[in-house]
This record gives structure tokens, C-alpha cells and sequence, in this order.
């Protein structure tokens, strides 16, 4: 039966449970060694495991709620749901998200949905940067994420994976399980910068996260431009940001159509959540609705605050960010959920007076009061001001 409004909590439930389904299915095609690997395109391909997961997601999701507009990366058939997911993980807790969210017009909202994002890592056994991500937009800005990692502890054959989810304006929850699961694999080389970092003025240091597999000149210029103090190569676009996110790196860049609005939508939620920012090159947010581009056609910069993507995005717009005035104004260019959705290329390349400003103070770095220390508590939380700023 069709609905006006959808349960944020539910939603959440239903989809926390079926990233968690969507693992064991990953998993177990992994162990199969039939990964059925197709073409899509040049450079692009899918598996057996990215279908099935995406059919099992949208099937779940359609069954409690047959309108829900819904954007996903495969085009296969969506079957009908097998099993009922559970809807009432999260009822112990509704109570603590904000009002805001908690009921949302469905005419509203959009699901993105990354399968398994990272495939060509999958299939070269690069397990650590497979995700599954379903992302949760409201007016064309990310609220909400789940992002389930299912090769974390892959010793044991049980396993679900490490789940990582959260709201902006309320917090996240895993992300210190991100953190210990994959640090092992930087502390090498954040070890050894460590130690022979002797930059003692007062900027901090750019630890840059980008491709591992894809790398271009293009990419070339911009790691050039950026100039960081270390780079950390990774797989999967959801993992990269996740590096970000858990604080591993602190930067996370990519030029040019590189990734795709399932790529972003959930992550992007989760870096709001942590007091993070992403936009494109420029400094402008990307527009989630079902009617948009599924391209992030002007790049990606994530950073960690916006003291940190302030300097990103000067570097990057250099000759455009030579006068003090301007460079100084910067940071009242990151457009946010004032753009208009129907016309988001235009909007990239115009920074209107109409657009909503993101208030400085609310995502600083020294902004300590307003962020619990996640390695204490477990759920890191931000204002609710992030919900409408970048």
C-alpha cells in the first residue's frame, strides 16, 4: 500500500538489516569463486554479487513501501521480497533523533543504493574496500547512511561485517569499528610520517586519501595542486571517504566524473554526521534526487573540517582564489540544499546569492564542544546545523 510519509527509523532498521543480509550474499559468492564478472562499459563491470545484492535491497525496500523512489547503481530486476526485514531495530532510540527527521514525506526523500561498491577491488581480492551503501536524501541533501563493510573479520564465517551508520544532526555509530578494523592497514606508513614530520607551524597536515587502481595524470595535477604532506592509495570511493570520516586521513580528492551519486550519497551523510564536508572541486554540494545527474561530474573533495577543506579548495581554484578578498570570502561559497535540483550543472558553475551560507563556526575544527569523542562514548555527533550546510 502506497504512503505519504516513511518512519526514519524504520527505514534505517529495514536497511541496517538488509546491509547486513547483503554481506553474507557477498560473502558467499566470494567463497564461491563463480564471481560472474560482466562488462558495462569500458573500465566498468559488475558481478553476480553486485545483482544479487541490489535485487534482494530494492525488493526489501519496495515491499514496505511500493512508492519509494529509489536510485541504484545496476539495472536488473527487482524481484519480489522473500523475506520480511526487520523494521523495529531502532524503536529503542527513535527518540533521540531530531524532530525534524523523524517522519519524512516520501514525495521528499530518495534511496541510493551502491550494491558493492569497489567491484573491480573485489574481484582483484581487495576485500577491505568492498561496501555495501544506501544512502537517505531529503530535499536533495544527504540525511542519512548505512555503509556495511563484509569482509571485516573474515576469519569468522558467521560474520555480517562492520556496520557503520548514522543521521546528521544526531551522530554515527561504528565508525571507531571502521577505525581499528582497517588502521592496521596505514600504520605503516602513518608511523613513519609521524616520525619524521618536523612541520612545526600551525598548519595541519594534509593526509590525502585517493585511488589506488585509477591513477591518471589528471590525478596527477590535482595530488600536484594539493600538495600533500602524505598520500594514502586506497580502493572503493566509500572507503576512501570512510578513511576520512574515521579520521585515518583527513583529505579525500578525485577529479573529473570519477564517482557516482550511490558512490557519495551515504558517505556524504556520514561525513555531515562527523562534522565533515563534501563538495566538488569548486566548493559546491552535489544535488541527490531522483531526477538528477548520477554523475558527480566536477570531481569530489572531502575533507575533514572546514578549516582543512577551505585550504583544499583555494589550492585547487588557485588562480580564481589569488585576491585576499576572495580567498577570504571562500568559505561562503560552498553552496547548500537552496540549489535548485532540476538544474544542477548550471548551479556548479554559479554561486548565487540565493543559496544558503554555511555558517563557519558550526563546522570548525576548533569547535571542540559540540563533538563527542567517539573513542569514548561510540556514537561521534554533531549539530544539527549540518543538515543544511555542506
Amino acid at each position: 500500500m502506497k504512503t505519504n510519509t516513511v518512519n526514519l527509523a524504520k527505514l534505517l532498521s529495514v536497511s541496517i538489516d538488509c546491509a547486513q543480509r547483503a554481506a553474507t550474499i557477498i560473502r558467499n559468492v566470494w567463497f564461491s569463486k563463480d564471481l560472474g564478472i560482466c562488462q558495462k562499459a569500458p573500465n566498468d563491470i559488475y558481478t553476480r554479487a553486485d545483482v544479487e545484492v541490489q535485487q534482494m535491497l530494492i525488493g526489501a525496500l519496495l515491499n514496505i513501501w511500493p512508492n519509494l523512489p529509489i536510485v541504484a547503481e545496476e539495472n536488473c530486476v527487482e524481484p519480489f521480497c522473500s523475506f520480511e526485514p526487520n523494521q523495529n531495530l531502532l524503536t529503542h532510540i527513535e527518540f533521540e533523533f531530531p524532530n525534524e527527521l523523524k517522519e519524512l514525506p516520501i514525495n521528499e526523500i530518495c534511496i541510493f543504493i551502491d550494491p558493492l561498491d569497489a567491484t573491480k577491488e573485489f574481484t582483484q581480492g581487495n576485500l577491505s574496500a568492498v561496501l555495501t551503501m544506501i544512502g537517505i536524501s531529503l530535499n536533495g541533501r544527504p540525511i542519512a547512511g548505512v555503509i556495511n563493510q563484509p569482509f571485516a573479520e573474515l576469519e569468522k564465517s558467521d560474520s555480517t561485517g562492520s556496520l557503520v551508520w548514522g543521521i546528521v544532526g544526531w551522530g554515527i555509530i561504528g565508525i571507531e569499528h571502521f577505525y581499528k578494523e582497517n588502521i592496521s592497514y596505514y600504520i605503516g606508513e602513518l608511523t613513519n610520517f609521524n616520525n619524521n614530520n618536523n612541520n612545526n607551524n600551525n598548519n595541519q597536515s594534509i593526509i590525502l586519501t585517493t585511488t589506488r587502481s585509477n591513477w591518471s595524470p589528471i590525478v596527477q595535477q590535482l595530488v600536484n595542486k594539493i600538495s600533500p604532506d602524505l598520500i594514502l592509495k586506497a580502493g572503493g570511493a566509500g572507503y576512501k571517504l570512510l578513511l576520512v570520516v574515521c579520521g585515518i586521513a583527513n583529505v579525500y580528492a578525485m577529479p573529473g566524473a570519477s564517482t557516482c551519486k550511490w558512490d557519495t550519497c551515504a558517505s556524504e551523510a556520514l561525513a555531515l554526521a562527523a562534522g565533515a564536508i563534501l563538495t566538488d572541486i569548486s566548493g559546491v554540494c552535489y544535488v541527490y534526487t531522483q531526477n538528477c545527474s548520477n554523475v558527480n561530474q566536477n570531481g569530489v573533495v572531502v575533507s575533514k573540517n572546514l578549516d582543512i577543506h577551505v585550504q583544499i579548495i583555494s589550492k585547487l581554484n588557485l588562480n580564481q582564489c589569488q585576491s585576499p578578498t576572495i580567498k577570504k570570502q571562500l568559505p561562503l561559497l560552498i553552496n547548500t540544499t537552496k540549489i535548485d535540483s532540476n538544474n544542477e550543472n548550471n548551479n556548479n558553475n554559479n554561486n548565487n546569492s540565493n543559496d544558503t551560507i554555511i555558517d563557519n563556526n558550526s563546522l570548525s575544527s576548533n569547535n571542540d564542544n559540540s563533538i563527542l569523542n567517539w573513542q569514548q562514548t561510540g556514537i561521534l555527533r554533531v549539530p544539527l546545523s549540518t543538515l543544511s550546510k555542506c
